[in-house]
Formats: C-alpha cells, structure tokens, sequence
C-alpha cells in the first residue's frame, strides 16, 4: 500500500515523453527526439522542486529558470509540456503528486490529481495544492506578448479518483500522462473498474521501469514493452470539461495581461478606438483626455486604458474616476 518513489515517476514520465518524441518523428519525418532537435513531448525538469519554487518564487523568478530549458519558440511547437506537482497536503505526513499537462498546441492546461484536487482556492480537497493560478502567473511571464488569457481553457476534474487507503497517486499520475501522451484522451481511457485494476497497472509500471522504457513494433516477436500511438490532437471543447479562466487565476495575473480582451486584438487604428469610446461615452468617462487618447500616446497604451475600464466594470470595481456616468443623459450611442 506505499507509495512509489518520486525518481521512478520522473523516470516513467521520460520514458513516455522519448517513446512519444521518437513515435511522432517516424510518421512526420520530422525529427523530434534527436539531442538538439525541438520536441513534441517534453517533461520539466526539477520535478522533486518545481512546486516549491513555484509557490516560493516570483513569476519572472520562474520565468528565468524556465528559460534555462526551454525557449519560447519550443514551448509553442509542443503538443504537450508535463509537469509534476508534489506536495504535502495540511495535516498530512506523506507526499502527494498530480499532474499539470500544458498543452500549447490547444492553449489548455489539464490539472489531473487522482485525489480530486483541482489546484484552485476553491477546491473540494482543502488541503490541495491551490498552484494553478500560480502557473498561470508563470506562463503569462515566460510567454509575454504571447500570452493571451481569454485564448486558453482550463479542465480540473478529468482525473479519476484513486482509491484513498492506498498510495496509487503516483501510478494514477503517470498514466494519466501517459493517456494524454499516446493519444487515448483521459475520459474514455480508463475502465470503471480502474481502482481495482490498478494493482495490475503497478506490476506493468514495475516492468516498463525495469525495461528502461517502451520499444517500437516488430514482427515476429512478442512486442511486450510496446504500445500503440494515436495522433490525436488535444482539444479544448466545454463538452470535455473545459472552461475559461475563472477569476482566481486572473487575479494573480498582471493587470495589462488579466484584462487582454479578444474584442480589442484586432483594433486598426486609435481612431477607431476614439469611435467605440465616443458610442459608449457612459462606460468610458474621461476617454478624450490629452493623457489617455491624446498625441503621444500609443495604439497599445489606449487599448490598455479601455481593457482596465472594462475590468472595473466587470469586477465593479471602481475608482471613482472609472465609476460609469449616469444613465440615461450619458445612454450609448444607437444606431
């Protein structure tokens, strides 16, 4: 009934990441898993820290140290980045591990804990983890200009749930990745008997380790350290669980990046900007100031002015200068 340790799930997780890199270069031809090639899998390093830095460092903090592994240009060709969560739950002696599944190709994050953890403030489980803002916190510094928080979707409850008396976490773990990796998905992939079955998962999960990993078909002979790959691209379907950034995560976000919104992304001209405030006057008090929309200043520097006027409005939470004019001498324009 104990655990397994932490080195034997960093070890199992490269092995799905090699075994998916080197699958995935053979049916494009192009090449993922060669020393100084651009993966299509990749682990963070660090697993046994990650989340102690995470929770402890600063978001450029963890920007710097992501940068040491991985460039930007690399993190938008991955279909998935894995990162192991271990941490100690309040009132608990023994450790407790989940999965972050970054997914740049779908712009999704995936927290899988087979506890039900769903990393957020809010969590059923009060002793979780609460690290899922934090890595969003972390992406928008790594990423920058890139990072657009009404592009991406979060799923926290597609983990299935392990048996509580025993210390399975791990091998839930592991396999979840493993789904995601190998294509299968996480919802259908499990059978519902998965609690009792999982005993016979850990005698394979023992044998892969002792093999040193998976090996591609052969004919004729016994394929015992194979499994078959889909190329399944992710998804980020609300039918599948996902949803928008909820406001713990956009909190903890910086201003000029929590209120990024999509209507404005494609914003010709300042004029146009000038127009849209001018229609809806009443939302936008003092847009027409000289330090607002006046010359010198910015495209960019107007939108950002507008996005924090809607947040405001959003969250009600004004300052008074943003409080909204009274209706109706101030009504929106009407076409």
């Amino acid at each position: 009934d104990a655990g397994t340790p932490a080195v034997c799930t960093e070890s199992y997780l490269q092995f799905i990441c090699d075994y998916a890199n080197r699958w995935h270069s053979k049916l494009t031809g192009i090449n993922y898993h060669s020393a100084g090639s651009d993966p299509r899998f990749f682990f963070f390093p660090s697993h046994q820290t990650f989340y102690n830095q995470l929770m402890s460092s600063t978001a450029k903090e963890m920007a710097r140290e992501t940068s040491e592994h991985l460039t930007r240009a690399q993190f938008w060709k991955l279909r998935y980045l894995f990162i192991l969560i271990n941490f100690v739950p309040n009132l608990q002696t023994d450790a407790h591990v989940a999965l972050c599944a970054i997914s740049p190709e779908a712009k999704t994050v995936d927290y899988v804990c087979s506890g039900g953890d769903t990393g957020l403030p809010n969590s059923p489980r009060s002793a979780g983890s609460r690290c899922v803002p934090h890595i969003f916190a972390w992406l928008a510094s790594f990423l920058g200009n890139s990072f657009f928080p009404y592009d991406w979707r979060l799923r926290t409850d597609a983990g299935h749930v392990q048996e509580r008396s025993r210390g399975d976490c791990a091998i839930y773990t592991v396999t979840h990745a493993q789904c995601l990796a190998f294509g299968y998905g996480i919802t259908d992939s499990f059978p519902s008997d998965h609690q009792t079955k999982i005993l016979n998962r850990r005698r394979r999960y023992v044998q892969d380790l002792m093999y040193q990993g998976f090996v591609d078909f052969k004919d004729g002979e016994e394929n015992t350290q194979y499994y078959p790959l889909l190329d399944t691209k992710p998804t980020a379907f609300r039918s599948e669980g996902f949803y928008s950034l909820p406001g713990a995560v956009l909190e903890l976000l910086p201003a000029e990046v929590a209120n990024k919104s999509i209507c404005y992304r494609d914003c010709p001209s300042k004029l146009a900007l000038m127009n849209h405030c001018q229609r809806n006057a009443r939302f936008y008090p003092g847009w027409e100031a000289r330090q607002v929309s006046g010359t010198g200043r910015t495209l960019e520097e107007f939108v950002r002015w507008v996005e924090n006027m809607d947040a405001m409005r959003h969250w009600k939470r004004y300052t008074e200068a943003a409080r909204p004019l009274p209706y109706p001498a101030n009504q929106p324009f009407r076409w």
